[in-house]
């Protein structure tokens, strides 16, 4: 799920049920039946999140070597675990993972509480940057509106240094 979410830009509830059970609703849950793997990438459908004006969902694209193969392993031992379950993400006792696990997770790696849900799609899009990619692509992967992307750059200076730096 780190290395999905970090690679697919991806923000914490994309990936999670809410802790609060009255709050959850499986209707977000993304689907094992959209997930597609090719010889260099995998994707998988967002079914809805905050930023869909059109309500249609969101392919979310990764091609990433390492994480493709992090994904093709996770895959065949959920499949073999739990062949019926109809969510993509689920924990190793057949439930969609919360955010409060995904966290206790994400602490047992990076106890730094300077790492948080959110880390994984500011630094997605940090890496992009400092690897030459172009605002546009940068927006587009993260799915951020134009007013949205703008207030994100300028609140995250390390992702507008990097952007600056490139386009030099």
């Amino acid at each position: 799920m780190l290395a999905t979410g970090f690679y697919g830009l991806l923000r914490l509830a994309e990936m999670t049920m809410k802790d609060n059970p009255q709050l959850r609703n499986p209707r977000k849950y993304t689907r094992r039946l959209s997930a597609q793997i090719s010889d260099n990438f995998y994707s998988f459908l967002l079914l809805t999140h905050k930023a869909d004006t059109t309500f249609q969902g969101n392919r979310v694209l990764i091609n990433d070597r390492i994480a493709r193969q992090l994904f093709v392993n996770y895959l065949a031992r959920r499949d073999s675990e739990f062949p019926i379950n109809p969510y993509l993400w689920l924990r190793e006792n057949g439930t969609v993972p919360t955010r409060r696990w995904f966290m206790t997770q994400l602490r047992s790696l990076f106890p730094d509480r300077d790492f948080a849900g959110q880390s994984m799609h500011a630094g997605g899009a940090t890496a992009l940057a400092e690897d030459g990619a172009p605002p546009h692509v940068i927006q587009a992967a993260g799915r951020w509106a134009s007013e949205t992307f703008q207030i994100y750059i300028r609140k995250h200076p390390i992702l507008l240094q990097a952007m600056l730096h490139n386009s030099n």
